[in-house]
């Protein structure tokens, strides 16, 4: 079972190369952890990973417009 609010865990800054790769990596596994969860946890779960999606893209766009990244 997992918490209401739980988030993908925050991943390390390696090299751009490897984003991808990790990123993948991640979303893969929190993907089989809602999957393993009973059917009417799962929408619950998809909704927390959509909205920490949207946030980590948001700041990743904001970093390239701020020159950073």
């Amino acid at each position: 079972m997992t918490m209401p609010d739980q988030q993908m865990p925050e991943r390390p800054q390696p090299a751009s190369d490897e984003n991808g790769a990790i990123d993948r990596a991640l979303i893969t596994s929190t993907l089989q952890r809602i999957d393993e969860l009973p059917i009417d946890q799962r929408a619950v779960e998809y909704e927390h990973l959509y909205a920490d999606l949207s946030r980590r893209l948001e700041q990743a766009v904001g970093q390239t417009q701020l020159g950073g990244r």
